[in-house]
């Protein structure tokens, strides 16, 4: 009898580590699945921001315009360029297009493009040109996070020297027909707001940028400022009330308008696979506005 109740033990005993062990190796199985998965989702991220370059990329690779890259020397400093002419008969005005903190990536070339397509010639600097030994524009560089950290070390002194560079060789092509406007996104858009302080040009069109600072800075502006926010930026929408009223108090133009439902950056959002349907119709409105405004000085 104590055999047969020892034999049963030992049957039980054995059950018993059988199924745990398959229970840890089904526990196991599953939290590879879900590694796996995890993986699968980073790698669709992934896969989500190279098609949407790969959208700008054969947005260029399809346009029928001219586009080249040029150097334009600032007292020995060399500043990369990407310009895009219109297909037009007469000469035509020039849009100088600022990038955001991201750099001259191929979404910013790709915007040049769409605006060269309604009739301006676009310059597009790369101002991240000659930035040390080793990184010569944006595209040396190893993230956009690396570009953008770059991009804020930069002094003002030397941006806006650049952008002088810029503008001068705009006025130096045959084709320009002597109408300078200036247009920036995001830390662009900032850069764009600084420009209209420069007499050089007709105008300054500010996508989602940061409002200056300084209330001396706007008794300075020589140039109506027309702005494109959007509704949920709240950090720089932040200046927009007391840019109005200082602009007001010092007679000068500033026209804005803010796109509802939409948030920082959506001019670059509605360009990619991931748009959805309020990116595309804040983007449609303000690209329309835009076109407008630029008629103006066409």
């Amino acid at each position: 009898m104590k055999k047969i109740i020892s034999l049963c033990f030992v049957v039980f005993f054995l059950t018993a580590c059988w199924a745990s062990q398959e229970v840890m190796e089904t526990d196991s199985d599953m939290n590879e699945e879900v590694s796996m998965q995890d993986d699968m989702m980073d790698m669709d991220h992934g896969s989500m921001d190279m098609d949407d370059d790969m959208t700008s990329k054969q947005a260029l690779s399809d346009s029928p315009r001219h586009q080249e890259w040029v150097e334009i020397d600032n007292n020995g400093k060399t500043v990369h360029a990407f310009v895009v002419y219109p297909e037009n008969k007469e000469n035509s005005s020039a849009v100088v297009m600022i990038h955001e903190n991201k750099g001259l990536n191929d979404w910013a070339r790709s915007m040049a493009d769409q605006v060269a397509a309604e009739g301006y010639i676009v310059i597009a600097p790369d101002l991240l040109s000659s930035f040390d030994d080793e990184r010569e524009m944006t595209s040396d560089f190893a993230s956009p996070d690396d570009a953008t950290q770059a991009l804020y070390s930069l002094s003002q002194e030397d941006i806006t020297s650049d952008l002088e560079a810029v503008a001068q060789y705009a006025k130096s092509l045959d084709t320009f027909n002597g109408n300078l406007v200036s247009a920036g996104f995001c830390w662009g858009g900032t850069q764009s707001f600084q420009l209209a302080k420069d007499d050089d040009y007709k105008a300054s069109l500010v996508f989602y940028g940061t409002t200056p600072q300084d209330e001396s800075f706007y008794s300075d502006v020589q140039v109506p400022v027309y702005g494109f926010y959007a509704e949920n930026d709240d950090r720089v929408n932040a200046g927009i009330e007391e840019t109005s009223e200082q602009m007001q108090a010092n007679d000068k133009a500033f026209n804005y308008e803010i796109y509802d439902g939409v948030g920082h950056a959506f001019m670059r959002q509605a360009d990619t696979d991931s748009s959805d349907e309020l990116a595309q119709a804040a983007k449609d409105a303000a690209f329309e506005r835009m076109m407008n405004i630029l008629s103006e000085y066409k």
